[in-house]
């Protein structure tokens, strides 16, 4: 499950990108095996994991697909060792779909139908009344929706779409016995997924579109006799090329081109119901251009991140249950939010506390008089986004509002061009993407009138997250306030450097990508390194979603041959092989939860002198290479102690948290800590009080330097 890194002198070992993703995956839809956890979320992380292996066929996959295109034919080693990685790559999907299988159609509904709750995954068990209800909702629901196309190889050319299930149609005449195959695309935003049918007194019933439909086909073909039908479905290559030379206005006249083409991109995965015959998937092969490689036989029912909409009559005690947002005690009492940051650093944790006060700042900013202005970052953009509400008000109000928007936040690029505009028509002005860079940083710079506030330009924002709403509910994320001069002033020079990228800038306490960061986070890990070749304490604790560069690893690993101890808290890809004699010092923890672990922070022990650093990084070759990013430290005692105690609590859950062995499994903490008798911990619950401890603190004594 790893691959060797090239060259003999070579000592490290890399687990594959695309293998510890996969990794990642199932860790998501091991949590729908787990009967603790309420059966409506159970269906959820299926939903999640099904939808993320989609993404995985869009992106990942088409990449790997187009690069061993690009190598030279003549090179047959090299060819065959990536064709053979790919390979690995569809037999582990293969093991996890018959995972998910198993956790469905297994376990889900039969836990669904002790609920209450019966799902019909076929048309034949319909009866009786349910029956009657089918045939009738068919006729007046789905019949004219319904577009039947005949499949004829080299004579009626078609196009699938991707993310879209179809049903194919083996029929034969019945007066000439002639065999054709038709298609029929189900009813994608006219008719729901789950349709209710009738049930017993106080039990529900549902049943699949799909399923309705299939009920209904000796209607749509009459004079013929129904031999089968099998669903199919496509992931198409969404990776498209953008123009790395095209930035600002350029690309946004791209962009609604750019996305037009994703949804013809090539095929990447063609799924289909496993028990279609030979004969039938041969037909669709010929006749939609798809490879042998390209086939991944699969389930009745595809396109299974729609279980989400699957409706829950049972009530919220079977979904899962958020605590409400704990009120931030300090940020409530004060009078006027922007003086509270002058005084003091303050530190926001969503979703455990609400993400409106970051709103509420921005409200008292758009019309208080010592602010000129407001510049901040826009990754990926709600839908009728509250912040951009905000800027806009802003802006009408005589702000000079500034919004740097990256249109190649992919997925969101359509979104963020729409929102955009918008902004524009309203007077905030719009700073496309840059040349050859996506803007990730996630930073606000609300910034004062010269000599308007004593011994600072203005309030920065440094956040591990997005400024969305709406992720804000599901991703967990720190932001950090501050007035510190040293920090507001080199915030201002990264906006500065957004505004005119020819102009050079440099920062002496933000790590900013392309201006130092590798080799400040480089010097950090030296630091520990001497540390412990001195034989004094030396330590780090590492939070981030994805561990990818082999830069970085390779100093970890140097780091553990030192005697560093390092401890990883990475949710995602991790490349790092731990259980090895140059990775002994490493342990590798994956916690996932009902929220999306996002926040990264950076903890070096320093000599004592703890340096900890709040990112919007992943050390990733694209975030340290190809991306602006910001880290920023973190300078409050007060709000370093409390996300020590964060690192602390994600590195002692035994509940939901497991560790990552040199195979890339997923081994679970709890087991190893019921033998020690550790009590049970889970993080993310008890972040709750974590943090009520923390916002219910009195004004921290010591202001800012």
């Amino acid at each position: 499950m790893t691959v060797e890194e090239q060259g003999n002198k070579e000592k490290y070992r890399f687990f594959d990108r695309e293998v510890s993703w996969l990794s990642f995956n199932k860790r998501v839809l091991l949590e729908s095996l787990d009967k603790t956890v309420p059966v409506y979320e159970r269906i959820n992380f299926l939903s999640i994991f099904s939808s993320n292996l989609e993404e995985f066929y869009q992106i990942r996959v088409a990449s790997e697909r187009g690069a061993i295109e690009r190598i030279d034919k003549k090179d047959v080693a090299k060819r065959e060792e990536r064709i053979a990685a790919l390979r690995a790559l569809t037999d582990e999907v293969k093991q996890q779909e018959e995972l998910f299988r198993v956790s469905w159609e297994e376990m889900m509904l039969a836990d669904l139908q002790k609920a209450g709750v019966q799902i019909y995954t076929h048309y034949t068990d319909f009866k009786g009344k349910v029956r009657e209800y089918a045939e009738q909702f068919f006729e007046e629901e789905v019949f004219p929706f319904l577009q039947p196309v005949v499949i004829r190889p080299n004579m009626v050319k078609t196009f699938i779409r991707d993310k879209r299930v179809y049903l194919c149609i083996k029929l034969r005449r019945t007066f000439d016995d002639a065999i054709y195959h038709y298609m029929i695309k189900l009813p994608f935003t006219k008719v729901p997924r789950f349709i209710e049918v009738p049930a017993k007194k106080g039990c529900y019933a549902y049943t699949f579109i799909d399923e309705v439909a299939r009920l209904g086909l000796k209607q749509v073909f009459p004079g013929y006799e129904i031999l089968g039908s099998y669903s199919f479905k496509t992931s198409r290559d969404a990776d498209v090329i953008i123009d790395e030379d095209e930035g600002g206005q350029q690309l946004a006249e791209s962009i609604e081109s750019m996305i037009r083409r994703r949804k013809i991109g090539s095929v990447t995965r063609f799924q289909y119901d496993e028990k279609m015959p030979q004969e039938t998937l041969e037909v669709l092969c010929r006749a939609f251009g798809i490879k042998k490689e390209e086939l991944m036989p699969s389930s009745r029912h595809l396109q299974l991140q729609d279980l989400r909409a699957l409706p829950n009559p049972l009530g919220p005690s079977f979904e899962q249950q958020y605590p409400a947002p704990v009120p931030h005690k300090r940020w409530d009492k004060a009078q006027s939010k922007i003086d509270h940051i002058l005084d003091q650093d303050e530190a926001l944790a969503v979703p455990y506390s609400s993400f409106s006060y970051l709103l509420d700042l921005l409200n008292e900013a758009s019309g208080d008089p010592r602010v000129k202005g407001i510049k901040l970052t826009q990754y990926r953009v709600a839908d009728d986004s509250e912040v951009i509400d905000v800027l806009i008000k802003a802006a009408s109000r005589g702000k000079e509002v500034t919004v740097f928007v990256e249109l190649k936040a992919r997925f969101d690029e359509e979104n963020n061009l729409q929102t955009a505009q918008r902004m524009t028509r309203h007077g905030v002005k719009i700073i496309y993407s840059l040349p050859r860079l996506k803007v990730h940083a996630k930073t606000c710079f609300i910034e004062f009138y010269p000599d308007a506030v004593p011994q600072t330009t203005g309030l920065a924002v440094f956040s591990t997250g997005n400024f969305n709403e709406s992720t804000a509910k599901i991703y967990s994320d720190v932001s950090i306030f501050t007035a510190r001069p040293e920090l507001t002033s080199e915030l201002g020079r990264l906006f500065l450097q957004l505004e005119e990228p020819q102009k050079e800038v440099s920062f002496d306490n933000l790590l900013v990508a392309g201006h130092g960061m590798v080799e400040g986070i480089h010097a950090l890990i030296d630091y520990e390194i001497e540390e412990a070749k001195a034989g004094r304490e030396a330590r780090m604790v590492l939070k981030m979603n994805s561990l990818e560069e082999e830069g970085v690893i390779r100093k970890l690993y140097e780091a553990s041959e030192a005697g560093v101890q390092i401890d990883l808290l990475i949710r995602g890809i991790c490349r790092l092989v731990p259980e090895q004699p140059y990775s002994r010092n490493i342990r590798v923890i994956r916690l996932v939860d009902i929220y999306l672990e996002h926040a990264r922070i950076w903890c070096f022990y320093h000599g004592g002198g703890e340096r900890m650093y709040l990112a919007s990084a992943d050390w990733m070759r694209r975030n340290l290479y190809r991306r602006i990013e910001c880290a920023a430290p973190v300078m409050e005692p007060k709000i370093k102690e409390f996300l020590k105690k964060v690192l602390r609590l994600g590195l002692e859950d035994n509940v939901k948290a497991v560790y990552i062995n040199d195979q890339l499994e997923n081994i679970q903490k709890s087991e190893q800590d019921e033998q020690k008798g550790k009590a049970p911990i889970r993080a993310q619950m008890k972040m709750y009080d974590l943090v009520r401890d923390f916002v219910s603190q009195p004004l921290f004594n010591q202001n800012k330097q």
